[in-house]
């Protein structure tokens, strides 16, 4: 099986390499964020101002964020650490997986814990599902942070990135966040930077719509909440990748108990995958369960699928 950075990074340390037992010194503030693929230095983790914007990416330079409602566009230089910083996360996460595999877990050890199902494909065009999130909440006051997507990414090129629209629960939460239910897209790692698009508030409960759409011209992603028309996108432009790696997932921090989960499963309903010429795909998931708390995925269908963290 071919591994992601849709699978879950499971622990603060990843980030580093140790030198002398110390975690490893990039120059930065020290201080960690976290996000749908791993803990992340903050200067690397930008935060979209407005409901849309529109990246432009120059390798070696940076990334210039335009946002068409003000007609403004801000300058974000590329900073080699966080460049440096995202290939360690990678090689420290790659280790972690193949350590992970012959581990044996339990539930006191649930940040190693991981559920999510995959799918290999030739080109990517379009990605889309409807969210429909757990009826219930997660334990208060433990920090919890869950991160719930579908995600394109593309595996076979040496600089691995990818594009996700995020639910995400936190009970304490980081920059960017609001406690509670939240949606927002994200797109990493272009410049060494992780980009969040602007936060919207959602329920548990809610139904929401997620969208990934790759060509020759842009990259998208959105979430969109039906019930009141809440909206919040990110577009890349002219990035030249070519997504052949779908995948549902769960990455969950600081979980240490089963009853840190919500009890109901949270759905990926009717999704639509085409290619980049518009052919519809049917998708024959590889399903990576979790153990400690039975967490899996269940398939109605191959459009339809069901996350479960925990046995009820």
């Amino acid at each position: 099986m071919r591994f992601s950075l849709c699978v879950s990074l499971f622990y603060v340390v990843c980030l580093f390499s140790k030198v002398f037992g110390k975690p490893k010194d990039y120059g930065l503030s020290g201080e960690l964020v976290s996000t749908p693929i791993g803990y992340r230095p903050t200067e690397c983790v930008l935060h979209a101002e407005e409901d849309e914007v529109i990246l432009k990416s120059i390798k070696g330079v940076g990334m210039y964020a335009h946002y068409p409602s003000t007609k403004r566009t801000v300058f974000h230089p590329e900073i080699p650490a966080c460049i440096e910083n995202g290939l360690d996360l990678m090689k420290e996460r790659q280790q972690k997986i193949a350590n992970r595999k012959n581990a044996t877990k339990t539930v006191g050890n649930l940040k190693e814990w991981e559920v999510y199902a995959g799918e290999t494909v030739s080109k990517m065009g379009t990605f889309t599902s409807q969210y429909q999130l757990p009826s219930d909440s997660p334990t208060i006051g433990k920090n919890v942070i869950l991160y719930y997507f579908i995600g394109m990414q593309n595996n076979d090129n040496a600089d691995i990135t990818i594009i996700q629209p995020v639910i995400e629960y936190c009970d304490t939460c980081g920059t960017g966040s609001q406690a509670g239910w939240n949606m927002s897209p994200w797109n990493c790692c272009p410049n060494g930077q992780t980009w969040q698009g602007t936060v919207k508030v959602v329920t548990a409960g809610a139904y929401i719509d997620g969208t990934i759409i790759s060509n020759s011209t842009y990259d998208y992603i959105e979430c969109y909440n039906p019930s009141n028309d809440d909206i919040t996108t990110l577009t890349v432009a002219d990035t030249r990748r070519t997504f052949d790696w779908i995948c549902f997932t769960l990455e969950q921090y600081n979980v240490v108990d089963c009853t840190d989960y919500p009890s109901d499963p949270f759905w990926s309903r009717t999704m639509k995958v085409t290619d980049s010429t518009g052919t519809s795909i049917t998708p024959s998931w590889d399903l990576t369960n979790g153990d400690g708390c039975g967490g899996e995925i269940q398939q109605q269908d191959a459009f339809d699928l069901a996350l479960y963290s925990k046995t009820s």
